[in-house]
């Protein structure tokens, strides 16, 4: 019913680029076209290249997702922009989703940016729970973390612990990125915690006039389908391959 993932790659601006970040990742809204043959209906923008083409390429893809009905989270132009959740309906089912980057991904926003991103903090993330608990049966976190451990295949000393507790908070269900490897997946009281899923597409690139290919261990995703009903929720793992 609802197909939702982290949307990396901006579309190209016409007013320059970000130059405080590299490697900077840039695509065209032709090829975000994809994303309609794959029904994306939800894209998480609270990521460290999101403003890799400045407030022109963030408006550019922003436009094309809603004039597409792809809603987002996550970045925005003001900060209660980034922080809002989106809520997803189905019959009487409720799902609330919040997204959060945390600062170790280096971003690296100018401070004069016209972009904010929901910068994750434990006390602020878990008020946000408290506050949409008694909106939806079921929260979902999608999580841009894990700076230290970027290519690593497992999570960072403290993830499993901030993760945890925010479960013990009120989540229920915690989907993380960043570190383009396939990370493990733990059950915590019956919740379960993804620490990075993969690279769903990422291809190779050029930057700096140097080639970059895909390692071997970026090029597999864990695509991750989540049945819900009012009180649980039963999730199907599968693996794939990208070649």
């Amino acid at each position: 019913d609802f197909v939702v993932g982290n949307l990396e790659c901006m579309a190209k601006g016409d007013h320059g680029e970000n130059m405080l970040k590299k490697p900077r990742l840039s695509t065209t809204l032709e090829t975000l076209n994809y994303l309609k043959n794959i029904r994306l209906k939800v894209a998480s923008l609270a990521h460290n290249h999101v403003y890799d083409h400045l407030e022109d390429g963030f408006l550019k893809t922003t436009n094309f997702l809603k004039s597409n009905q792809i809603n987002y989270l996550g970045a925005g132009f003001t900060p209660e922009e980034a922080a809002k959740p989106v809520i997803l309906r189905h019959g009487d089912i409720t799902v609330g989703l919040l997204n959060y980057i945390t600062g170790d991904t280096n971003p690296n926003l100018p401070e004069n940016a016209g972009i904010f991103l929901n910068v994750f903090d434990f006390d602020k993330c878990k008020n946000d729970i408290l506050a949409l608990k008694p909106q939806v049966n079921h929260i979902v976190l999608l999580l841009h973390w894990g700076g230290r451990v970027e290519g690593g295949l497992y999570p960072d000393w403290d993830q499993p612990q901030i993760a945890r507790g925010l479960i013990d908070a009120g989540a229920d269900l915690i989907i993380g990125h960043h570190s383009h490897t396939v990370q493990p997946y733990e059950i915590y009281k019956n919740k379960y915690i993804f620490y990075s899923l993969g690279n769903f597409c990422f291809s190779d690139y050029w930057f700096d006039g140097v080639f970059n290919p895909m390692p071997q261990n970026r090029m597999t995703t864990v695509l991750v389908k989540v049945n819900f009903d009012k009180d649980n929720y039963d999730v199907f793992i599968s693996y794939y391959r990208n070649n």
